[in-house]
């Protein structure tokens, strides 16, 4: 309301001046005001009513004096009585004023702590009404959240009853049960989602950590083939099982070996497709070797001719996650529109930063998302099919109590890997390719095998450098800073810092678990490898060998993993009980309680003189609406576009690398000399 409004208000409002018998007379908010909030509900069950404790300062604070309403002693209201009758002359009562353009807002009651937890203990519980305290952020951020998580690859899920899915509905008693089949299965679906979108919350940091390194090992790979294509120093074999790391790196490398292909691990690889001249044995390694059919890497050699079909079919994250952003997108735009509209309501405010924090999802989705390596390995068996032939059984996984509840994610033979292990995994993959190609025949095959120094240098790029693991901690720091409170510490803001500190921990645990031992030279003598640290086992805290036998229990070895997998605990339950905990008492309404009012500091403090305002549409709250929430809800949508539109260009700019290097495998000019050499010969 402008000012000019409000001095034709008083002009009203004063004419009862002198001749009113009671307050609410002048404010009938006032009437048959009593103690109890009215809500049939124990205060400290959510049955406290926060407007009803503004009007009972407003009410503690008048008095009528001679006809006149005047401020008692302790009166809570900061303006005086000749504004606050114009005030609600113009519908800006303190306590249920709303937002009408005016800045100014209503007039302020603030109360001490002291009387707000005396006169109203307890929270209060979220009502159908007003939207903005659950509905918005249900609808609007919880809901496209649980869209995104399901977007996140997996290596397992909760396991559903087949027998639940009745195949026979034949008979009248099958669909009697049918109904009730359906509801317990809804209900198994219902918790796995819950718990998959409670995870992905939880250990969002990892998660985003090694998909970046996966992407950067991603860039690095193609990178180093292209250079190497130029000088012709790469055989065809190292090409294909480069490029295949890029598409396959996220599944179990040697994973274990199922019953019924245990006849096919002594096998000879097929002369015609793999042993020929095109694909000489350079390592040096027996061509009787045991193959391992369940490990993606046993076909490379068959699939070369297939990459490309198979790379056409994976991830892109165009339509699977670039769709949903513009609705997750488009509900921020909503909720920052609803923001300009009632810049006085907390309850708006504090919904934009709820969808702030839930962004981390995703955010998560997108970056797995990017990378090339398909998530679903049922595509790769069907390109093998043909080595198993059209009667493989869908799974001989073994059983126990915990395969049983939580069954793999996909019925293949391949298994990929957690998306938090990703990135170690394509480096094992790396490993795998340098390791095999680590020695070759000199030129002319003739004398002792030397050292490749191409194999080196792909060592030597995928190890990651101070720099390296900069850029990658970089950005990943770069998503997690939205979620860190700017001012204050409350029961939001603590529940915020808590889950970023769990976050910050979890990125030390993957880094000390997975980063690897410096390099010689780069650091003391003591930390780097062959050093005492390395020695005792402290880079690989995650290799729990050393607590399966008495002769090492008590090494030190043995204490690391001991160490890791306590933190592991302590910061992964972090996590989870911050984004279940903070995500319910969000919805249910508990932070609308007199401790979650004021800042942490003051709970413990035995004089409790803090003030809180406990009236609505005040000034200060349309000053912060408008100068910060509105920045960081703008902010928030610009920067989570700008992600996925990078992600998407970062990855078909990939994509068309990769297709390119795919083209070239079949070219013999771009062969290393001695391979083109060998082929000339046969």
């Amino acid at each position: 309301m402008a000012s000019g409004t409000w001095s034709g208000a008083k002009s009203t409002a004063w004419q009862g001046q002198g001749n009113l018998t009671s307050i609410t007379d002048a404010f009938p908010q006032l009437t048959n005001l009593t103690l109890d909030p009215g809500t049939g509900r124990n205060p400290r069950m959510g049955g406290q009513n926060y407007t009803h404790c503004c009007l009972l300062a407003v009410n503690a604070s008048l008095d009528i004096a001679d006809g006149f309403i005047v401020q008692t002693p302790s009166s809570f209201i900061q303006t005086t009585v000749e504004d606050l009758l114009a005030a609600t002359e113009g519908n800006q009562f303190p306590c249920t004023a709303k937002y009408d353009g005016n800045h100014n807002g209503a007039p302020v009651v603030q109360v001490p702590y002291s009387w707000l937890s005396t006169t109203c203990p307890g929270w209060q519980l979220s009502r159908s009404k007003p939207e903005s305290q659950w509905i918005s952020p249900f609808v609007g951020f919880l809901l496209p959240a649980v869209v995104f998580c399901l977007m996140i690859p997996r290596r397992r899920k909760l396991a559903v009853w087949n027998k639940l899915f009745l195949q026979d509905l034949s008979q009248v008693m099958s669909w009697l049960i049918a109904p009730f089949a359906m509801l317990l299965a809804g209900i198994c679906v219902t918790i796995d989602t819950i718990m998959w979108l409670s995870i992905c919350f939880a250990f969002g940091s990892p998660m985003l950590l090694s998909g970046f390194y996966e992407a950067y090992l991603d860039y690095i790979i193609i990178g180093f083939i292209q250079e190497k294509l130029q000088n012709n120093q790469l055989t065809i074999d190292m090409k294909a099982r480069l490029l295949f790391v890029i598409l396959c790196g996220n599944l179990d490398l040697d994973p274990e070996i199922r019953t019924l292909d245990e006849e096919m691990m002594h096998l000879p690889v097929s002369s015609d497709d793999a042993r020929n001249s095109r694909w000489p044995d350079m390592t040096g390694n027996p061509s009787e070797q045991p193959r391992n059919p369940n490990s993606p890497w046993t076909h490379v050699e068959n699939l070369v001719h297939d990459i490309r079909s198979y790379s056409d079919v994976a991830n892109n994250v165009g339509l699977p996650v670039g769709a949903p952003v513009v609705f997750f997108l488009g509900t921020f735009v909503f909720t920052i529109v609803t923001t300009l509209s009632n810049l006085g309501d907390n309850d708006t405010s504090l919904a934009l930063a709820f969808g702030m924090w839930f962004m981390i999802i995703p955010h998560v989705s997108i970056v797995s998302g990017l990378l090339l390596a398909g998530n679903n390995p049922n595509t790769l068996e069907g390109v093998v099919a043909h080595e198993f032939g059209d009667t493989d059984p869908p799974s001989t996984e073994k059983k126990h109590f915990g395969t049983r509840v939580f069954e793999l994610a996909y019925d293949s033979r391949y298994r990929p890997q957690w998306l938090w292990f990703r990135g170690r995994s394509k480096r094992q993959w790396v490993e795998k390719v340098w390791k095999t190609y680590e020695y070759r025949h000199p030129f002319g095959q003739k004398g002792p095998m030397i050292l490749d120094e191409d194999m080196s240098a792909l060592r030597r790029a995928t190890t990651l450098t101070a720099k390296s693991w900069g850029v990658i901690l970089g950005m990943t720091f770069l998503l997690l800073a939205f979620y860190t409170p700017q001012v204050g510490i409350s029961c939001r803001t603590l529940i915020f810092t808590v889950y970023t500190i769990s976050q910050l921990c979890q990125i030390l645990l993957w880094l000390w678990a997975y980063a690897g031992a410096p390099e010689e030279g780069t650091c003391p003598a003591l930390m780097g490898k062959g050093g005492i640290l390395h020695q005792s086992g402290f880079y690989t805290p995650t290799d729990v060998t050393s607590l399966c036998s008495w002769h090492t229990i008590f090494t030190i070895r043995s204490l690391w993993p001991i160490i890791w997998f306590s933190l592991a605990i302590i910061f992964g339950l972090g996590g989870v009980l911050t984004a279940i905990g903070g995500t319910v008492m969000q919805l249910m309404g508990v932070y609308r309680s007199n401790k979650c009012d004021i800042n942490a500091e003051w709970w413990t403090r035995p004089h409790r003189d803090v003030t809180y305002v406990i009236s609505s549409n005040s000034a200060l709250a349309i000053y912060y609406a408008n100068r910060y929430w509105l920045a960081c809800g703008i902010t928030a949508t610009l920067f989570l576009a700008v992600v996925c539109f990078s992600g998407w260009w970062y990855q078909r700019r990939l994509r068309g690398l990769f297709r390119g290097l795919v083209s070239s495998l079949g070219d013999e000019n771009k062969d290393r000399e001695d391979i083109r050499a060998a082929v000339v010969r046969n």
